[in-house]
């Protein structure tokens, strides 16, 4: 609102000379209305000052006084006025600002749940695919086991993968067996370890227990772990000291 101001001012300030214009008018007139003979050296009032001048001076000098009042007022309301739009101006700059960091903060969250919707729908698709099946797979076993005897060791383990998902198929044995075998093969022996150490926990009566004590005993002295290979071959030779696996076994549970 400051560019007004110059404006305004201007305006005052003719309005003012206009009225000191009419005011010497008005002295001028004021002395054609004096008597001919005071002109002429009359006698005038002692006060030397004609009583209408005086009048319409001091008249005019409460104007101006007015006058200077008035512009010092609406001076004064133009400030306040500047100072109420700046104050606006900033509260409004603020307000914004609070918007924009409000609105951000909503689509951070917004964000942060679509991700977390995201993750759990994920984990519910894991969780479907993980999930048991109701029926025994049998076909998986069969082409698993297919696979394996064909030696296509790692066509043959998401086969047996799958039978394995049902948790009490009449081939759990087997299949256990046939998977950690390919996972042998594969040199992966970790995998292999845990595969056999399920058969040895949960089969122990089974007739494979002395190829699978073997194997474990293999696995391990191939990671390099020959202090843990030597006691499976050492149980092996305990528990089934007829086998061949025993026999093979016998000098590795000697050596140092």
């Amino acid at each position: 609102m400051k560019h007004r101001r110059p404006f305004f001012l201007t305006a005052l300030t003719a309005i003012f000379m206009l009225s000191a214009s009419g005011c010497l008018k008005t002295r001028a007139g004021l002395r054609n209305d004096v008597a001919p003979g005071a002109r002429e050296g009359a006698a005038a009032p002692s006060s030397g000052v004609p009583v209408k001048v005086t009048e319409v001076e001091a008249q005019n000098q409460r104007v101006v006084e007015e006058m200077k009042s008035e512009i010092a007022r609406l001076t004064g309301r133009l400030d306040e006025l500047d100072r109420t739009n700046q104050e606006l101006t900033q509260s409004a700059g603020r307000r914004e600002a609070a918007k924009l960091e409000e609105t951000r903060k909503l689509e951070a969250r917004i964000q942060e749940l679509e991700s977390s919707q995201e993750q759990m729908l994920e984990a519910l698709k894991k969780k479907e695919r993980e999930a048991p099946p109701k029926t025994e797979p049998v076909a998986h076993f069969e082409d698993g086991k297919a696979l394996h005897d064909a030696k296509k060791h790692s066509e043959a383990v998401p086969q047996l993968t799958e039978y394995l998902k049902f948790p009490k198929g009449k081939h759990r044995e087997e299949a256990l067996f046939l998977r950690a075998d390919s996972y042998y093969a594969l040199t992966q022996y970790k995998k292999a370890i845990i595969d056999y150490s399920d058969l040895h926990d949960n089969f122990p009566r089974s007739k494979r227990m002395p190829q699978v004590l073997m194997r474990i005993g293999l696995s391990f002295e191939a990671m390099g772990m020959k202090a843990d290979a030597k006691v499976f071959f050492q149980e092996l030779v305990d528990k089934y000291p007829k086998s061949s696996e025993a026999k093979k076994a016998l000098p590795k549970t000697k050596a140092k």
